[in-house]
């Protein structure tokens, strides 16, 4: 028995079917195998990137770097501004 909210599911590695069960529950006839599945969902991805281009200490537009030099980029996840962060190399 598994959760899900996907829509149009694939089994990718095998040809075991599903049925539903219960509201959004997926029942596989698996017999104790692994089953991999991939279908479409309409749910916002959980996470979000915000690119900062760094110029000389100094926040910079994509526009102004342009054939300027290597800029430092930040690739924050949305909400975590300290969570990655990656300086042009």
């Amino acid at each position: 028995l598994d959760a899900s909210d996907l829509s149009d599911i694939r089994n990718t590695e095998g040809d075991e079917e599903w049925e539903a069960y219960g509201d959004g529950n997926l029942l596989w006839e698996n017999a104790g195998k692994e089953i991999v599945y991939k279908g479409i969902s309409n749910k916002e991805l959980p996470v979000g990137v915000k690119v900062t281009y760094m110029l000389d200490g100094k926040e910079v537009s994509a526009d102004e770097i342009c054939g300027k030099g290597l800029p430092d980029a930040a690739f924050p996840e949305r909400g975590d501004a300290d969570s990655c962060c990656h300086n042009g190399h």
